[in-house]
């Protein structure tokens, strides 16, 4: 019995079973018989009576030969069996084999049943076409049918096998040929009358072999081989051996099978015509149709070979080749080559958010390839991903907003950047990703909300930037955070609100969300409600609450006033506080990951907590009384981490988050209760620091560091609560203190002093070695200038002791750590682990729009990982990385200063290492050479390294450092990159450093001399004249030691103008003096933003000017004196600047600072003529004039505060006009915008709209300090402009008595334009003809005036009047002037 194929074998388990077959013969075949049971039963039919057709020719089957059919049971035995012997073979295999075939052998699904389908192969069988009628259906045939019983038992038959005996089987469609004789039908005396068997001379093929049983490759090659081999045998016989064959043949061969033999024959013999009509009749027209289609194909070969697959006429409804539809079971061509790929082509991204290679080749198996455009490259489009988010399929839906999460996290991270021309986040906000994000919370399905979660996350969530701000947390004030609120909605917000609010136009939601995304999203789109609802209702997995979690705390980062929004959401805290920050809980046996997360501590949620509590003061304090937060702090620490019930990474992240908000509460004086309760379990902890830090597993990474560190930072903030107790403090705060003093503290202050000192030795003796993590050392020397800085406040202390105890510190720990090599190799890392000397491969911009701002961490390729296999990627911050100085250096540098205010015998011994090391006085040098380049100048994270150089100018007020103007360059470039909150460092520095004269070596007595001296070389001295006809007759010498001077009396000024910060200066005083009582917030605005202005020097004269714009003078009131000495300080201080520091200046670009000092002009009438204003304006205008500054002029950049410089100048022109009296000084300003290297139109606002202005501008050559060169060349292109210049001097306006300058510029531009005509001109050939010739016909009316233009020659300055004249002009010339005479002659005549 042959067997049938079985789900799981191969083709060669197939070929085995083909093989079999072929040898058993087709004997087998027509033995089985399917045994059915009969549905007639009768009282005298037996149990095992079947209902049998007999249909004439066919032959019956016998009854015993059927299968048996196998149950499912026993069919599986057989199967493992098999499969347990070629088990072995098959693992051998399986490496050769490829990974698409590999994937089909391990599928057990839905490919290994429908691999085990194999279609019968049918392309030799012949088929009957039904037989067509005239009517809609068969015409119903009555029965005529009369039963017959012989004998007693009468065996009942059907009705069809009734009527096949009486119609025979042709009636019924069983056609003869199918038929196969009966033995009675051959007779034995004619086998030996049977002809031979001959083959027809002209013939091609057999007509007996027709390939049943070959295979479909090779059929037809075999027919013919075994064909030609019978030919040759029989060619090489004789007659009589052909018959002597032939009968033993017919002796052997069953005469039913001989039969067969002629019948076929005699069929294939018959005539062609004969055939075809016989076929004709018997033929279908669906057949017909089939052969008409056949015959078309075959005469259109060209087109065969471009199908993917032949058709065959034999396959059953394959009669129309579509080619559309075949296209897609082509092979894909191969991918491009790297030389083909190019650029330019549309980024394709895998199921990982990366971008795949243009020539890549990635198996079809993988899923990348179900795409139309581009077939052959595998990966999927920004847009193709778009379509599948709305696709109506489930897994397709969630798929896509899981793939556009990945790749959103990816391009955020910059790992993208370098690899795509256009940025991608602003790219698909722009398409509007964030309203498809919003419409998938919105779905009514658990996994579209959760993968939409998953991707709204990636597009606010920065990991880069929290991971930054978890470093920096340990460091002195590194719980501050700067608010993430886009810069325009900043400037919205300042802006005052339109009283007119009827017509005011409103922001669509496209606006909003262009905008500020946080605010499109809580304010237009309510995702605050919808998360609500989400976690209340739907109850997501544990991932999905995480990723909305820290949404909210990304929402709560972006301003005060959002995370009140939060607060003030109905039941959104509410149900977060009672879902994931729980008291009690049960989860026994936990160690993996948690699927379910509800009733369980949520690390997250206590994070989110604590953002919400770093908003402000009140709504803290909100949070701490309705939710109960010193409850809550009790429970999870006063447990160790195994006991809470939780996996121990989780329950160590929620005990080191606990840690967290309750530095972040105490920072306002709150939660000061947990103290007391937990002082038992804080006592121990504290006992235990010295161990853990001396253990290996501290010095790994792992085990207690991150919690002690934590423990630390709280236990300094108590230590600032007890320390403040003894002050004069506000009623409501008295409860909150809880009346904690400073006695509370002192007894946990001996053990963390033994700690200390043994970190303090520990570092400068085994750092080299063994390279500490310096964040718990920070803590601990953070702690300690902390105590003494807030022990010398406190009353009835013995002081003797504390200053002996302090002096045995500095003697036994600090002053060796100092002279360690430990500490050398920390302050050697401070150049390269730099914020202020990091460059920066990737603007902020390049990577995420202005409307979701971030700290502007990003990851880059690690330098030389392109030599190695595959990318390594760094952070574009060094300040952040690992072992960086900063946090550690801060903190001695503040217990440097703690101690040396309360023990002044230790100033020269602990700060003189500390100022004069060479290392810190190079890495001053290198940020102040930088000036600020950095993109990271005004980052959160770069505050720690301004807080260092802050500590260190502090430091050089006690000793002076061994180059004092790096110190105070130091100090410039400070001030303008301390950001908000830091109003009190900018108020010290001013107060402090940035006027001292001690920091200004430049102003001393000998350096002055010495430069006065150069001066004299170089002819500096300043010799013009005033209105008045006064002599201005100052050096650069004077003017500066009148500076050095007045530098007292010019910080008053600069003090009395920021006056108006004084509740900001106070609130930052407060806090960073450590007064928890009156600390308003732990959030400051704008962290892309400075709080001072790169122009901050001329901030007082801009009041000045805003005030006499507001005033409204009048001409002839006078600038009161407040103002005027304001002026003349501002103007004192920039031309020192100017001077002294000029790579300071630098930063602030050239046309911005020559606009401000206009304002001096325009502040008020007489202002300018004031002599201290008059004087610094004039040694401003030699700085001005420089060809260094000039060539960095640029009138066309935009100026803060200014709509644009050409109104400005117009401003200026006006008052020029009406007060200026002609004042040299005044009228050198007035010339330095009309070079000729800027616009046009600057010049004709003077030549055109003022041209009684003209007469004033009485500037000698010899006292003009801009080179005349500036204004002569290039020369002018404007037709209008020329004309102007010689209607000027027709009309007398210029004339070389009063105007020598512009009289000068005026002939030099108009002779060049009539003999030389330059060929880059403005305007139109023909517009430039026509002014051509107006000009000269007005040249030569006025030929007398004029003279200077036709026979101007070139400038000279050592000329009188500036220029060389012809005596005679040139040839060239004369025929040019001959020309126009003559035309203007006959066109007069």
């Amino acid at each position: 019995m042959n067997q049938r194929p079985k789900p799981g074998e191969e083709e060669d388990d197939l070929l085995k079973l083909q093989q079999q077959f072929l040898i058993a013969g087709g004997s087998q075949m027509s033995s089985v018989s399917v045994k059915r049971p009969d549905k007639r039963k009768t009282e005298s039919s037996e149990p095992d009576a079947r209902d049998v057709v007999n249909m004439e020719g066919v032959e019956a089957h016998a009854d015993g030969q059927h299968e048996v059919k196998k149950s499912k049971f026993k069919q599986n035995q057989e199967l493992k069996a098999q499969t347990s012997v070629s088990g072995d073979v098959s693992e051998d295999c399986e490496t050769m084999e490829d990974l698409e075939r590999a994937m089909d052998k391990k599928d057990s699904s839905v490919s290994a049943v429908l691999a085990s389908i194999i279609e019968r192969d049918t392309r030799n069988e012949s088929f009957a076409a039904p037989r067509l009628g005239n009517q809609a259906f068969p015409s119903v045939k009555p029965l005529n049918i009369s039963s017959s019983t012989k004998g007693g038992k009468v065996k009942k038959k059907s009705l069809f096998a009734q009527q096949v005996e009486m119609k025979g089987s042709e009636h019924f469609g069983v056609d003869s040929f199918y038929r196969k004789p009966s033995p009675r039908h051959v007779r034995k005396d004619r086998l030996s009358e049977t002809p031979p068997l001959q083959f027809s001379p002209g013939s091609s093929g057999s007509f007996v072999l027709d390939g049943s049983g070959l295979g479909v490759s090779n059929k037809k090659a075999e027919i013919d081989q075994i064909h030609q081999e019978n030919k040759e045998k029989l060619d090489s016989m004789s007659e009589e051996e052909i018959l002597d064959e032939q009968k033993k043949l017919l002796d052997m061969i069953d005469p039913k099978l001989v039969d067969f033999i002629k019948n076929k024959r005699a069929a294939a013999a018959k005539s062609t015509a004969a055939a075809r009509d016989s076929q004709t009749k018997n033929e279908s027209f669906s057949v017909k149709r089939e052969k008409k289609r056949t015959e078309k194909q075959q005469n259109e070969p060209v087109l065969e070979p471009e199908l993917p697959v032949r058709p065959s006429k034999e396959w059953v409804h394959m009669d129309t080749v579509e080619t559309e539809k075949l296209e897609w079971i082509k092979d894909l061509p191969p991918p491009p080559s790297s030389e083909d790929a190019g650029t330019g082509r549309p980024a394709r991204f895998d199921f990982d958010g990366n971008i795949l290679a243009v020539d890549v080749d990635v198996p079809v198996n993988m899923g990348l390839h179900h795409h139309g455009e581009e077939p052959e490259r595998a990966g999927y489009t920004l847009e193709e991903i778009f379509q599948l988010t709305r696709s109506s399929n489930l897994q397709q839906k969630t798929f896509a907003f899981h793939t556009l999460a990945k790749i959103i996290s990816k391009a955020k991270s910059g790992r993208l950047s370098q690899k795509v021309q256009s940025p991608i986040v602003p790219t698909i906000l722009e398409s509007g990703v964030l309203m498809l994000l919003r419409w998938g919370l919105d779905d009514s399905v658990v996994a579209v909300v959760a993968a939409s979660v998953d991707a709204l996350h990636a597009l606010l969530w920065n990991p880069l930037d929290e991971a930054a701000l978890e470093v920096i947390w340990p460091w002195h004030q590194g719980e501050v955070l700067a608010a993430l609120t886009p810069t325009a909605t900043s400037e919205k917000e300042a802006q005052p609100e339109e009283l007119d609010e009827e017509n005011r136009e409103e922001e669509t939601d496209a606006e909003v969300a262009r905008r500020d995304i946080i605010q499109a999203l809580v304010h237009r789109m309510d995702l605050l409600v919808r998360f609500c609802y989400i976690i209340g209702s739907m109850c997501p997995q544990a991932d999905t609450v995480i990723n909305m979690l820290e949404i909210l705390t990304r929402l709560a980062q972006h301003s005060s006033a959002m995370a009140y929004e939060i607060l003030k959401c109905p039941g959104l805290v509410d149900k977060i506080v009672q879902e994931f920050v729980p008291t009690a809980w049960s989860l026994k046996g936990a160690r993996g990951p948690i699927s379910n997360v509800y009733g369980i501590p949520v690390p997250a949620a206590v994070k989110f907590i604590r953002v919400l509590c770093q908003s402000g003061r009140n709504l803290a304090s909100i949070l701490v009384e309705k939710y109960n937060i010193k409850l809550v702090l009790l429970r999870y620490l006063s447990a160790e981490s195994s006991n809470l019930q939780l996996p121990l990474k989780e329950a160590s992240n929620l005990q080191i988050e606990a840690l967290a908000l309750w530095k972040t509460c105490a920072s306002y004086g709150l939660a000061t209760e947990t103290y007391f309760d937990m002082y038992s379990n804080i006592a121990m902890y504290v006992g235990h620091l010295e161990r853990h830090w001396t253990s290996s597993a501290f010095l790994s990474g792992s085990g207690h560091r991150h919690f002690d560190t934590h423990l630390v930072c709280v236990l300094e903030k108590i230590l600032h609560i007890a320390g403040s107790a003894g002050s004069n403090l506000p009623s409501k705060t008295e409860d909150l203190l809880y009346n904690m003093n400073w006695s509370h503290v002192t007894a946990l202050a001996q053990p963390l002093f033994a700690c200390s000192r043994k970190i303090v030795s520990d570092i400068g003796m085994n750092y080299p070695s063994q390279k500490h993590d310096l964040h718990f050392p920070t803590a601990c020397i953070n702690f300690l200038a902390s105590y003494y800085s807030l022990e010398g406040q406190q009353s009835g202390i013995d002081e003797v002791t504390s200053l002996d105890g302090i002096e045995q510190f500095c003697n036994s720990c600090f002053q060796p750590l100092l002279d360690s090599y430990g500490f050398q190799l920390i302050v050697e890392q401070l150049c390269p682990f730099s914020n202020l000397l990091a460059t920066g491969n990737e603007r902020t911009e390049a990577v995420v729009p202005p409307s979701l701002p971030f700290y502007g961490i990003l990851l880059q390729q690690r330098q030389g990982s392109a030599l190695q296999q595959g990318e390594t990627f760094e952070t574009n911050m060094p300040i952040v990385a690992e072992h960086s100085p900063f946090g550690f250096l801060t903190a001695l540098l503040r217990l440097a200063l703690s101690v040396c205010r309360r023990h002044k015998a230790m100033i020269s011994k602990i700060l003189g290492p500390i100022v004069k090391n060479k290392d810190v006085l190079v890495y001053m040098k290198k940020t102040c050479a930088a000036a600020n380049a950095s993109p990271f100048c005004t980052s959160l994270i770069t505050r720690a390294e301004n807080l260092l150089q802050y500590m260190w100018l502090k430091c050089c007020i006690l000793v002076p450092c061994d180059d004092m103007s790096i110190a105070h360059r130091v100090s410039i470039n400070l001030l303008s990159r301390l950001g908000h909150g830091d109003e009190h460092l900018v108020h010290d520095l001013i107060t402090t450093v940035t006027f001292n004269q001690a920091f200004i070596s430049e102003g001393s007595e000998v350096n002055l001399a010495s430069e006065a001296m150069a001066s004299l070389t170089l002819g500096n001295a300043l010799h013009l004249k005033s209105a008045t006809q006064e002599e201005i007759n100052v050096s650069r010498f004077s003017l500066l030691q009148e500076v050095h001077k007045s530098l007292a009396k010019i910080r008053g000024h600069y003090l009395m103008a920021f006056g108006g910060m004084e509740k900001a200066v106070s609130n930052s005083r407060n806090f960073f003096m450590g007064k928890p009582y009156e600390t308003q917030s732990l959030m400051f605005k704008c962290a892309a933003e400075s709080l001072m202005p790169k122009d901050w020097i001329y901030l007082p004269l801009i009041n000045v000017y805003n005030r006499a714009i507001q005033c409204q003078n009048v001409s002839g009131n006078s600038v009161s004196p407040q103002s005027v000495a304001m002026v003349s300080s501002v103007l004192q201080w920039s031309f020192a600047l100017e001077v002294w520091r000029p790579t300071e200046m630098s930063q602030v670009p050239a046309t911005i600072r020559l606009s401000r000092v206009l304002c001096a002009f325009i502040a008020g009438n007489d202002l300018f003529l004031e002599k201290p204003v008059n004087y610094f304006l004039a040694g401003l205008l030699r700085e001005f004039s420089s060809q260094k500054v000039l060539d960095k002029l640029d009138f066309e950049e935009k100026i803060p505060g200014v709509t644009s410089f050409y109104d400005l100048y117009q401003e200026v022109l006006d008052h020029y006009e009406a007060v200026s009296f002609a004042d040299p000084v005044f009228g050198l300003f007035v010339l330095l915008p009309l070079q000729q290297r800027h616009s046009s139109m600057l010049r004709k606002a003077v030549w055109g709209e003022r041209r009684k202005m003209l007469r004033t501008l009485r500037v000698p050559l010899l006292e003009i300090l801009i080179p005349l060169q500036n204004f002569l060349e290039p020369e002018e292109s404007d037709p209008e402009l020329l004309y102007l210049q010689l209607s000027a001097m027709i009309s007398g306006a210029v004339q070389a008595s009063w105007s020598p300058v512009l009289y000068l510029v005026a002939v030099h531009h108009v002779n060049r334009f009539l003999f030389l005509a330059p060929a880059a001109q403005q305007g139109s050939t023909e517009e430039r003809t026509a002014t051509r010739e107006r000009m000269w016909e007005q040249v030569i009316l006025n030929i007398k005036k004029l003279s200077d233009v036709l026979f101007y020659k070139q400038y000279n300055k050592s000329q009188p009047r500036g220029m060389d004249l012809y005596e005679m002009l040139p040839s060239n010339r004369q025929t040019t002037l001959d020309h126009y005479l003559s035309k203007i002659k006959a066109r007069s005549s």
